[in-house]
């Protein structure tokens, strides 16, 4: 009798787990045609478990899409524009993102509301953007929080509003957006739309630098470098190092400046190296900081830390000059003079090249 029950234990227990895995295979699978269409497309769009086959994933999301699955529309848009799968085409792309953005897709409310950013050239386009930023703002992404605030926080603007700047941006802020942490950070110490509070601009401006921000790691250099009165910094040139180097890194030219300059002065360094610190005057010269500009102009005028060459020391003034920095002019037609006494006809003036370049409206996946 005992045995009997043991086996008839294990058969109910075994049958309450076949009943949990059923139900639970049940509720973890697609709850529609348009979502396993879906499902299945993306896998194929990625190669996940399966061999990536482009064709095949956009003919599916087409078939999700024509069932007004917004995602899928979302997805198929960003498709049709790449040119993934068949023929490129941006008209078609544009409606689906418009159908996607409709249904509440919230990347195609920030790609929509990006689009209208782009164009801003009128009241009703900031209007528009607003109208496509602030739903998903809503829903809680970031970015699209902090596109908001920089439509709230324009004072040039209609739209202008403090209040709705500051909310927004601290909550994009609060969810790691690094350019909101950084904008945070200047509100704080600059007392625009908060009270002013040191600390909390510290606090905010470390967070912007750990998530790369450049301009938050050049002025957190900065701030090692001087160990400013009031902010929670001791000078530390070691420290301001590391971040001005990663600050130069990311294309910040008085970074690479500030870094040369450590290497001259021998500050934070093992010892003073001109070579070195002409390397990065250089870098930021390409970068077009004037200041650097001006300072390759001397090294190459007196062959410090580089070989003397006139030609390029005219250059570099010229380059500064364009600048509008100092007297950098007044060495350039000094060098100018010397090079036609010597018989050496002057080069035209070195372009330096800016940091960065712009870029157009992005599709996320």
């Amino acid at each position: 009798m005992r045995v009997i029950l043991l086996v008839l234990a294990a058969v109910l227990a075994a049958s309450g787990y076949w009943w949990w895995r059923r139900r639970r295979t049940a509720s973890a699978a697609p709850h529609s045609e348009e979502e396993r269409l879906y499902g299945e497309a993306m896998n194929y769009r990625h190669g996940l478990g399966v061999e990536l086959d482009y064709p095949r994933a956009r003919q599916m999301l087409q078939q999700a899409a024509e069932m007004e699955h917004a995602p899928a529309q979302y997805d198929l848009a960003g498709m049709l524009h790449e040119g993934l799968g068949g023929p490129r085409d941006d008209r078609a792309a544009a409606h689906w993102m418009m159908r996607a953005a409709q249904a509440g897709e919230v990347r195609a409310l920030l790609h929509q509301g990006k689009v209208a950013l782009a164009a801003a050239a009128s009241v009703e386009d900031k209007r528009q953007a607003e109208a496509w930023l602030l739903p998903a703002a809503e829903a809680g992404h970031a970015e699209a929080q902090y596109l908001l605030a920089t439509l709230y926080r324009d004072r040039d603007s209609p739209l202008w509003d403090t209040l709705k700047a500051t909310t927004w941006i601290t909550r994009a802020a609060e969810r790691g957006h690094a350019q909101a942490e950084f904008a945070l950070s200047e509100m704080y110490l600059r007392g625009g739309g908060v009270p002013g509070n040191v600390a909390q601009a510290d606090a905010w401006l470390q967070k912007a630098a750990h998530h790369g921000v450049p301009e938050a790691m050049l002025r957190l250099g900065k701030l090692y470098l001087t160990g400013a009165y009031g902010h929670g910094f001791r000078q530390d040139y070691r420290a301001a190092l590391d971040w001005l180097r990663r600050a130069g890194a990311a294309g910040v030219g008085e970074a690479e400046y500030e870094v040369g300059l450590r290497h001259e002065r021998n500050e934070g360094v093992e010892q003073p190296d001109i070579q070195r610190a002409a390397e990065h005057f250089l870098s930021a010269a390409r970068l077009g900081f004037a200041p650097a500009q001006y300072r390759m102009g001397q090294l190459y005028r007196y062959g410090h830390g580089v070989p003397q060459d006139l030609h390029q020391a005219q250059q570099w003034f010229a380059a500064a000059a364009a600048q509008g920095y100092e007297d950098a002019a007044e060495q350039e037609k000094a060098v100018r003079a010397r090079l036609l006494q010597e018989g050496n006809p002057p080069l035209p003036p070195v372009e330096g090249k800016p940091a960065g370049g712009g870029r157009g409206v992005d599709w996320e996946d």
